[in-house]
């Protein structure tokens, strides 16, 4: 489950890879902490570097994702709960970013075959948006039925 939700999460980041944000790099993702909230949802605090070498103010408005197999049977609900307010242009620093993550079907999720410890991710497919703010203009993208390893390799 840790492996996903960094997955998720730089998935997300990479997502907004456009003209105006090639010079953001995601250069490293870690788990600070995680709280279990009952037996179907998980609060995860990740630490991410990002490295900004634009010009303009960055921020993480929103991530919505739903995490399905390869049979398109949602396995998780991924939300954006914290996100640092601007991340600065011309810096490298640490952000914290606070992720909610839903679990939708157990029965699901275990008949997928998925090993939580060392997941296959050529089988989990992400749906959903993102948006982000970049200097004083916000940019909303549509995420639909892409793999998460076709995300990571993106990087």
């Amino acid at each position: 489950m840790k492996r996903i939700i960094i997955l998720i999460s730089i998935a997300s980041f990479a997502l907004t890879a456009c003209s105006q944000y090639e010079k953001i790099i995601i250069e490293d993702v870690a788990i600070s902490s995680y709280k279990f909230e009952g037996t179907s949802k998980v609060i995860v605090d990740l630490s991410v570097k990002i490295y900004n070498g634009s010009n303009k103010n960055l921020a993480l408005k929103d991530i919505d994702f739903t995490l399905s197999n390869n049979r398109g049977v949602g396995l998780a609900h991924v939300v954006l709960l914290k996100s640092p307010p601007k991340i600065m242009p011309h810096s490298d620093n640490s952000y914290p970013v606070q992720l909610q993550v839903n679990l939708i079907n157990l029965m699901a999720l275990l008949s997928s075959g998925i090993d939580l410890q060392d997941p296959n991710i050529d089988n989990l497919f992400v749906n959903g948006k993102i948006k982000v703010k970049v200097g004083c203009l916000s940019h909303a993208r549509a995420v639909k039925n892409q793999t998460v390893k076709d995300l990571v390799n993106s990087l």
